[in-house]
């Protein structure tokens, strides 16, 4: 694992233990053991072209013959958005798309004490039609109003899913939360599972999610480091449990903006760094996972990203075959 020594939080069936990335994982059910890789990464991270933020996602185009990531626009719902409420913090506003029509949009609604609560509508229909979800989240107890990073989300109607990555501070603790929605029936209202801590922390960050069935993966910035970077937590239960966090961009440069996809087995993350400059301003070079020496120049900002396959889902990209 790269980037030293970390610390995680572990999360099974409400048990929550604080670990090292290199000592033993202790398991709720008290058996010691070692937490096997949980993504073989297929090399360093490389650049990406495009940029990330509001309106952009992070594809796996190609696959799963040979997945290739690349940002793609995510084209808002064309027949309007749902009607948003009073106190709706109108940055927060994210949708995402599952196919031509369907669309599913989240939104922070700021309350009397500048506390939020986390809201959610879906369509079918593009817009013309839109079903309200009961409120994901409303154990918020900051007063940030709605000065916060947005929420992250992903819609699997094919499974009944939706999914949400947001940074939220409860009574019980800061940090990055994931919750699901699941629809027990064609028919039936869906119901929101009780949120899963990704992990604690003070800073406000930006996480980002995607699912492919029971696979789930949340890529979020570290709430706790003294330079923001990127790690990912990777879910086989269709987010009950989350493994270890995964480090990603690693500790040389500042990373923002997370976005993660998930195809077939494979999972890209993709973040924007920034170099992060000795205190003489000049540019400081670093090595890279394989040894070798990277420069990152003063102000320099690049999207990168770094693609492997979750391990126990099939062969490493570049390994299949294809017609490219």
């Amino acid at each position: 694992m790269r980037g030293g020594t970390r610390r995680y939080t572990a999360v099974h069936f409400g048990m929550r233990v604080r670990v090292a990335s290199g000592a033993a994982l202790l398991l709720a059910a008290g058996v010691v053991g070692c937490a096997p890789e949980a993504v073989r990464w297929t090399g360093d991270a490389v650049p990406l072209p495009g940029s990330l933020g509001a309106g952009r996602t992070l594809v796996l185009l190609g696959a799963p013959t040979r997945p290739t990531p690349a940002v793609a626009a995510v084209i808002a719902p064309t027949r309007g958005l749902p009607a948003l409420g009073p106190g709706a913090c109108l940055g927060s506003v994210r949708w995402a798309r599952a196919g031509a029509t369907d669309v599913a949009v989240a939104w922070w609604v700021a309350r009397a004490d500048s506390s939020v609560a986390l809201r959610v509508a879906r369509t079918r229909d593009d817009g013309a039609h839109w079903e309200d979800l009961p409120p994901a989240d409303t154990r918020d107890r900051g007063v940030r109003g709605c000065a916060r990073p947005a929420p992250s989300l992903a819609y699997d109607p094919a499974h009944g899913a939706t999914h949400l990555a947001y940074y939220l501070e409860p009574a019980d603790g800061a940090g990055v939360f994931y919750v699901h929605a699941q629809d027990p029936s064609p028919t039936a209202a869906p119901v929101f599972h009780a949120p899963v801590t990704i992990v604690y922390g003070g800073t406000p960050v930006e996480a980002s999610v995607a699912a492919a069935g029971d696979l789930v993966a949340v890529a979020y910035v570290d709430p706790n480091g003294a330079v923001s970077n990127v790690d990912l937590a990777l879910s086989r239960t269709a987010g009950h449990i989350f493994e270890p966090r995964v480090d990603v961009s690693g500790r040389d440069v500042a990373a923002r903006s997370p976005a993660v996809a998930l195809a077939d087995g494979t999972v890209a993350v993709a973040w924007t760094e920034h170099g992060v400059q000795p205190e003489s301003g000049a540019a400081e070079v670093s090595a890279g996972a394989d040894g070798g020496a990277r420069r990152v120049g003063r102000g320099d900002a690049r999207t990168m990203v770094q693609i492997g396959t979750v391990a126990g889902t099939g062969s490493a990209p570049g390994e299949r075959g294809g017609d490219g």
